[in-house]
């Protein structure tokens, strides 16, 4: 079984004539990113050689053995860079964890199991919890205490408090 690949970086754009790559790196810690190589496409294949080359505008600036031109490194563009998830440290906290950890994590309501998440999303504005409840449908939640009080991921659950204008919304999504 292979082990679960966690996007750390994504190519936003070609930087400057000779090849080079800006790179969003979605790690707390940036500066663990280049010592985290060899880096994955999303089939887990080896994207080879990549050189950290500095950092502009907080993204790396970086060059793949493959990239010789600007064309060669616009190419790249929205390319995910991926790592196994073994490879991050482990954490001993238990008030710590990985986002990725999260997923698939039992969601607890009042005691009750009511779903599982689906994955953790961060679109610049929160992270979102993507929740698929029992009976099939799935919402997005904003991941704060006060919706998620509880994390143990030792145990796989989480603690959901529904959102009080999520309770007064009827089936077609009108808020009452």
């Amino acid at each position: 079984m292979m082990d679960k690949l966690l996007k750390i970086a994504t190519v936003t754009s070609a930087h400057g004539i000779g090849g080079e790559v800006r790179l969003k790196v979605f790690l707390e810690d940036d500066s663990l990113f280049g010592s985290l190589s060899p880096f994955l496409d999303v089939n887990g294949d080896d994207l080879g050689d990549v050189s950290i080359r500095g950092q502009s505008k907080g993204q790396f600036i970086a060059r793949f053995f493959q990239c010789t031109s600007r064309n060669d490194a616009e190419t790249m563009k929205g390319l995910n860079l991926y790592i196994p998830r073994k490879r991050l440290p482990d954490i001993a906290d238990k008030d710590e964890y990985y986002y990725s950890d999260l997923v698939g994590l039992e969601v607890q309501e009042d005691s009750v199991t009511v779903g599982h998440i689906q994955s953790v999303r961060d679109h610049g504005a929160g992270d979102l919890i993507e929740i698929k409840f029992s009976e099939g449908k799935t919402d997005y939640f904003t991941f704060s205490s006060a919706n998620f009080p509880l994390v143990d991921v030792r145990e796989g659950y989480v603690v959901f408090v529904r959102p009080t204008e999520i309770i007064s919304q009827d089936s077609d999504g009108q808020v009452h």
